[in-house]
């Protein structure tokens, strides 16, 4: 009888101990994904740091300050922006002329055309002297008859080849042709052969025509003209070709050229020298200078190539003085002072 009473208490004592090892269990169990939720909604709220520089980064560019001691040690060197046209799907590839061509036609027009003047009056001479005393036989004018008609044929030649120098399309006439031609035929002006290829235009004809150097001799060079015309094709180079004038004597002669295709619907924006881009965290940069010895680093986009750079809208603007020395130097040292700042 002792005994019995004494594994009842026992009995009791461990149902006791499993009960209490249950609850636990369970409250451990409810907490759990309580405390995961909780800790899940504070990894993602948590914010970066003001130190956290790749934070900085992918917000501005930022700026960076030197003095001008610093400036001139780094060797900084700036230019300013200059305003370009571009329309998509308009660039294309070309050529100054040399001016001995239309030179050399220009001339052969003008003695062909001299001659011509020449044999007619010869042979209005000889006939209105015909028949009387003394007068020049019939053979004499009809020498004079031929030397006309191979003085014009002589002449017609002459205006063939200046077309074919020309154009067929060339848009002048009278007084106002022969000054182009003395301007292209003397070098003061200078003639473009420009070819876009195929659907470029969407057969369209530019209304403008901006050509830049394709050899960077002179890295800040282009020009703009909206006389041009239609050229023949050049079975070389397929496309649509076009002649264009430029009113100055500063283009080199055979040069290559890039062209862009503008006015009319064309976007506005500025060309950013190649030499001002520098590449950060798959983003590209210039460095703009925003005051003596600060220098800020806008973003990019370099989708629209041209022949010395990238064609950029709206972010930047005519003007603004870009660094093109030194901005992997400026790069260097703005990422070296955000590690800084990091630790």
């Amino acid at each position: 009888m002792g005994a019995r009473p004494t594994a009842l208490i026992l009995a009791m004592v461990l149902l006791a101990g499993c009960g209490s090892s249950n609850k636990t269990e369970s409250a451990s169990a409810a907490a759990t994904p309580q405390a995961a939720a909780a800790g899940n909604a504070k990894a993602g709220d948590a914010k970066p740091e003001p130190g956290d520089a790749s934070a900085e980064k992918s917000e501005s560019g930022g700026d960076v300050s030197l003095s001008t001691a610093e400036v001139e040690n780094l060797q900084i060197a700036v230019t300013p922006l200059r305003a370009v046209s571009y329309r998509a799907n308009s660039t294309g590839l070309g050529a100054v002329l040399g001016h001995e061509g239309v030179a050399q036609a220009a001339a052969d027009l003008e003695t062909a055309a001299a001659a011509a003047q020449q044999s007619s009056a010869a042979l209005a001479r000889a006939k209105r002297l015909a028949g009387g005393p003394g007068a020049l036989g019939l053979d004499a004018v009809e020498v004079a008859a031929r030397q006309v008609s191979a003085d014009q044929a002589s002449l017609g030649l002459a205006r063939r080849k200046l077309s074919a120098a020309l154009g067929l399309r060339f848009p002048w006439h009278g007084r106002e042709a022969t000054r182009v031609v003395e301007e292209l035929a003397n070098g003061s002006a200078k003639l473009a052969r420009v070819t876009f290829p195929p659907g470029e235009l969407h057969n369209a004809p530019p209304k403008e025509v901006t050509v830049m150097l394709l050899d960077g001799s002179a890295s800040n060079a282009s020009w703009s003209s909206r006389d041009l015309w239609e050229a023949p094709e050049d079975p070389a180079v397929p496309g649509r070709s076009y002649f264009v004038l430029f009113k100055t004597a500063d283009m080199p002669e055979g040069a290559r050229l890039q062209a862009v295709a503008g006015g009319e619907g064309g976007q506005e924006g500025v060309l950013v020298p190649s030499s001002a881009v520098v590449m950060s965290n798959s983003q590209y940069w210039v460095y703009v200078r925003k005051g003596q010895g600060t220098f800020s680093r806008v973003p990019i986009d370099i989708g629209k190539p041209l022949a010395e750079g990238y064609f950029v809208p709206e972010i930047l603007a005519a003007g603004d003085a870009v660094v093109i020395s030194g901005a992997g130097l400026l790069l260097a040292r703005q990422m070296n002072a955000s590690s800084a700042g990091a630790d």
